[in-house]
């Protein structure tokens, strides 16, 4: 008797450990003993940006997960606390996966700055083609085979390759097919939305959906936060000061096309919130020119950013040779007649790059605010941030052979001696871009035919782009002029301005009409903007003027024994869009 009960209680006993080792074999920290009356998720995770690709549901014991991607099935997932699994009511229908997990696998480097950040970075057994990883961690464990590097999908189940396979594989939208496929369906497996999600914020919340999967909300919550916030800073400080749009070209060419971004991209979004124009930020398409359409369409662009290049080049000397060694002379000789490059406007955003990886791709992945803030001082060096560059450096213009000639110009703050600034803000019924190409070529002769002076006494920048068509741009123009003939220019542009613009844009078949116009010898005040030097010494002076005809014409009415006073309001200098302050 007292055998058979041994014997019981040894089947007993091997029934108890089978359980745990099965749960200790697929995930960590197991409950000892669950309970479904229990709250096993007690900080809670929303997901406001991510709405459109995650839904959450809280239970006692898990966490009904559903992930939907356009044209992709949805993906249902139950997160259940590690040792309460024999506890689920499963539907069958979802995959069912406990927190947290004991070993990961990865397929694709955008996901590794959110398992590091979040500390789990140590769970990661597996990784596909790990030689294109930046981060030093993972490429340290790769080197020391605490984490596998696999080159095929397959891989990942061949136990002469692994020793035993991952708990759980993230994996990207556009590899979930073949990696099922390849891995025969043994694998669990976790979808990733962050390659398909567009916007920076929605970004930054991956954090909490990593955070679910590790079981470490409350840190992925702030992780999320902080990082949203920053974006959120850096875009309220962009709008809110910078007081120009200037135009970007981006991407490069590559076999025999010049790809572009769609302006719903994930890349276009941070062109806009940085306050930079984009000429298809509108298109829902992505568009590929050939070289004469990009010198076409971007010929007067004030930036080229993301080259796209197999390599990252350091100067716009090396950046021809490279096209040239390509036996690309024809891409050499139209990207030279570009703007930016005249201008040495050219970045790169492969600053973080060794070997074959460019950390922008990887760490920028989960660092949304950090690629905002380095465009922002891009574009607005006036604005003083105390950010330093993260992902992009400015190709170097360090050989004199290139003769590289700017056609645009910054005048000073203060005018020379014997001249003085006259400012005209003109609104044109026209997108800024069409303008924009035509002002080296024609718009600025015309205007230093018009004033006669010369180019380099001609500042433009655009206050709104009028990004389509069919809506405004307002322009800037800054002319420096000499003293005695600014009376002259104030009075007589009004005139001769509006007709000889439109004529010009015609001529290079360009429909356009100037709306509106002002003509001050300061720019109006702007509460965004500031004043510089020159715009105060023109208030200072135009009081001066003001205060003396006022006194001029009280002692004139004085003399003739007048009790009234007159005063003549001559026209408004307001400008659409600008606040005075």
């Amino acid at each position: 008797m007292a055998f058979v009960s041994f014997i019981a209680f040894l089947i007993l006993t091997n029934t108890f450990l089978r359980g745990v080792y099965a749960n200790n074999a697929s995930c960590s920290d197991a409950v000892p003993s669950c309970n479904t009356n229990t709250d096993y998720f007690v900080y809670k995770l929303s997901f406001p940006y991510l709405v459109d690709y995650v839904s959450v549901q809280y239970e006692n014991i898990s966490i009904r997960l559903n992930i939907s991607i356009p044209d992709l099935q949805n993906f249902s997932y139950t997160l259940v606390r590690c040792g309460c699994e024999h506890l689920l009511n499963s539907t069958g229908n979802e995959t069912v996966i406990p927190v947290p997990p004991r070993s990961l696998g990865g397929i694709s480097t955008t996901e590794i700055p959110f398992i590091q950040q979040l500390g789990g970075l140590h769970l990661l057994k597996v990784f596909y083609e790990g030689q294109y990883a930046y981060n030093e961690q993972l490429l340290m464990r790769l080197k020391t085979n605490l984490t596998y590097n696999v080159q095929h999908f397959a891989d990942f189940i061949n136990t002469s390759v692994v020793a035993s396979p991952p708990n759980l594989t993230f994996v990207d939208t556009y590899s979930v097919s073949e990696f099922a496929n390849r891995t025969e369906n043994k694998l669990k497996y976790f979808v990733t939305p962050g390659i398909v999600v567009k916007s920076a914020m929605a970004r930054a919340e991956l954090y909490k959906l990593y955070g679910l999967i590790l079981d470490v909300p409350e840190l992925a919550d702030e992780l999320a936060q902080s990082i949203i916030q920053s974006y959120l800073d850096t875009k309220a400080m962009v709008s809110s000061h910078a007081t120009k749009w200037p135009s970007v070209l981006i991407d490069g060419y590559f076999d025999g096309l010049w790809s572009l971004d769609s302006g719903d991209s994930y890349e276009a979004s941070f062109l806009r919130d940085a306050h930079a124009a984009y000429r298809y930020a509108n298109s829902s398409s992505s568009p590929s020119l050939t070289l004469s359409e990009v010198v076409e369409n971007f010929r007067g662009a004030d930036y080229w950013i993301n080259l796209d290049l197999a390599s990252p080049v350091y100067s716009l000397s090396e950046l021809i040779k490279s096209y040239n060694q390509q036996n690309e002379s024809s891409v050499s000789s139209s990207v030279e007649k570009l703007a930016a490059f005249q201008c040495g406007q050219v970045w790169s955003n492969a600053k973080r790059y060794r070997g074959q990886s460019n950390d922008y791709y990887e760490l920028g992945s989960a660092r949304p605010d950090w690629i905002l803030k380095d465009l922002v001082k891009i574009f607005h060096p006036e604005l003083e941030t105390n950010h330093s560059f993260v992902f992009y450096y400015q190709l170097a213009n360090n050989d004199s052979s290139l003769n590289l000639h700017c056609p645009y110009h910054n005048l000073s703050t203060s005018p020379p001696s014997g001249r003085q600034f006259v400012i005209l803000h003109v609104s044109v019924n026209n997108s800024m871009f069409p303008i924009q190409n035509a002002l080296n070529l024609s718009i600025f002769p015309m205007i230093a035919s018009l004033y006669g002076i010369s180019s380099s006494d001609i500042q433009v920048h655009f206050l709104s782009p009028g990004e389509t068509g069919s809506s405004n741009t307002l322009m800037y123009i800054k002319l420096s002029i000499p003293s005695n003939n600014v009376s002259s220019v104030l009075s007589t542009s009004h005139f001769h301005f509006p007709g000889s613009f439109e004529t010009t844009l015609k001529n290079n078949n360009v429909t356009a009409y100037v709306t509106s116009m002002d003509v001050t010898t300061t720019a109006p005040v702007s509460v965004s903007s500031g004043l510089s030097g020159g715009d105060i010494a023109g208030i200072v002076i135009g009081s001066v003027f003001g205060f003396c005809l006022v006194v001029g014409v009280v002692v004139f009415a004085y003399w003739y024994g007048h009790r009234r006073a007159y005063k003549r309001i001559e026209g408004s200098t307001d400008i659409p869009g600008a606040s005075a302050g």
